[in-house]
């Protein structure tokens, strides 16, 4: 059996850096359950499993315009401190909603000069290429029992539970780097 759209997919994962620099691995988080074909990982990694078949290892790199994008220097800002409203001094690695290119968006300072601080709003991991090693576990109909199913949030699936390693470096799981869409854990919400 290989992976087809709108079968539900059970890989064994790690994904790293191109340096070698551990995000996620599926030894720490367990295995990642996801639709195939219907956005709820990463577009990249989801195009590289269709057609693979169950229990042979994959090795390959997902570009970060198949990954969480490339990095858009108009989701950067330079604002006054004071603006932020903040209740304690700002530093860097903290994360805010802030209004940047007209919308709300997370971002964290990535820099504090005197009364300035640079907001950057790109996820941590656009620009990034992925390297992903995975063995898919099982294919199937239906949802496993075990799963939550495909972008119901929770377990590995977007909104509740995380595999990304986020947690690791204090980061939320819908901003911490993930195997995954948009949101962050295992899917694309």
């Amino acid at each position: 059996m290989t992976v087809t759209e709108n079968k539900y997919v059970t890989i064994a994962y790690d994904f790293s850096t191109p340096e070698g620099f551990l995000l996620g691995t599926s030894d720490r988080q367990g295995p990642l359950t996801f639709c195939a074909g219907s956005g709820d990982i990463l577009p990249g990694l989801d195009a590289r499993l269709q057609g693979k078949p169950l229990g042979e290892p994959q090795s390959f790199i997902v570009p970060a315009a198949e990954a969480y994008g490339l990095r858009d220097e108009t989701l950067v800002a330079v604002v006054p401190t004071a603006e932020l409203g903040l209740s304690m001094p700002p530093k860097v690695g903290y994360r805010l909603e802030a209004q940047i290119g007209g919308q709300w968006r997370t971002a964290v300072i990535a820099e504090v000069e005197g009364d300035k601080v640079t907001l950057d709003a790109n996820h941590p991991l656009a620009g990034v290429d992925l390297q992903f090693n995975c063995t898919i576990l099982s294919i199937g109909d239906e949802a496993p029992a075990s799963s939550c199913g495909c972008g119901s949030g929770g377990c590995d699936c977007g909104s509740g539970g995380c595999d990304c390693g986020a947690e690791e470096t204090g980061e939320s799981c819908s901003t911490g780097g993930c195997g995954c869409g948009s949101g962050g854990c295992g899917c694309g919400s």
